[in-house]
């Protein structure tokens, strides 16, 4: 489209609210030394977000692009009262020792996370007066669909159990070397938000991950790493896609390699490639 000004916004309507995002986390971390080379540790955690996802999205007509005089569709979104929890609780010992001229920090424990996601029946609309067809040259103001949003409901029901164990050795005055593994119990089970189960998926993990530290000077450390994780599936929108089964979870790896350097006490400078 020609002459369009470009400081128009094409889903500022009276009808479209705004996203609310609202985030509560707290923790309760207890360590309690048994003498002066063993520590246990216990963390207990809880991250809650709420959502109300609102969005009003001008959307490309049948051809796939703009109307050559600007015209345009609108649908709107709306997905309220989405809830996501998280809670977690570890537990665990740490040791200090000496093995020849390597001085050992070792950590191992448990770690148990539950994970559940609530949200209701999101409405995708068209807006359809005239046509559902707006103009970018002309003063619009289409009302909000009618349509309602459904109860919400549990969509994820996810837990991880894990056991950990991780030393960090210093070799000398400039070598460190890091060694880690994790072993984790992961279970997934997802529902639509009419409560229909959308599949369960059950697998164990062990994420092993090294990394090493050299000390050039007192003010230059290089290091470099390897880890392997698990990033959880995504669950696509019922009311957008044709198939809406949640993609399980996944293995992840990186390699990082970076630098820091402290030109004084008060100031850090880093580089990273990962």
């Amino acid at each position: 489209p020609q002459n369009v000004p470009a400081n128009i916004q094409l889903n500022r309507y009276n009808w479209v609210l705004p996203t609310e995002i609202k985030s509560l986390n707290t923790g309760l971390k207890i360590d309690h030394e048994l003498n002066d080379n063993n520590r246990i540790f216990f963390h207990l955690s809880r991250s809650e977000v709420k959502i109300n996802d609102r969005q009003a999205y001008p959307l490309p007509l049948d051809t796939g692009t703009f109307g050559p005089t600007g015209d345009f569709a609108v649908s709107d979104f709306r997905s309220e009262n989405e809830l996501r929890r998280n809670d977690q609780v570890q537990i665990g010992l740490s040791s200090r020792f000496n093995s020849g001229s390597i001085e050992h920090n070792f950590k191992y424990g448990v770690s148990l996370l539950k994970r559940n996601i609530y949200q209701g029946q999101a409405r995708f609309d068209y807006l359809s007066p005239e046509d559902n067809i707006y103009s970018l040259n002309a003063v619009i103001n289409p009302l909000s669909s009618p349509g309602l949003i459904g109860a919400r409901t549990k969509t994820l029901d996810h837990h991880q159990n894990s056991l950990f164990i991780q030393d960090n050795m210093k070799l000398n005055d400039k070598i460190n070397l890091y060694l880690s593994s994790r072993f984790i119990e992961l279970s997934d089970k997802s529902f639509s938000t009419s409560g229909a189960s959308l599949g369960e998926f059950k697998k164990n993990y062990l994420l092993p991950s090294i990394g090493a530290t050299y000390k050039l000077n007192s003010k230059t450390t290089n290091y470099i790493s390897y880890s392997e994780g698990v990033e959880s599936g995504t669950r696509p929108i019922e009311t957008s896609f044709v198939n809406a089964n949640p993609l399980k979870p996944r293995k992840t790896d990186q390699i990082e390699i970076g630098t820091r350097y402290t030109p004084r006490n008060d100031s850090l400078i880093t580089a990273t490639l990962f």
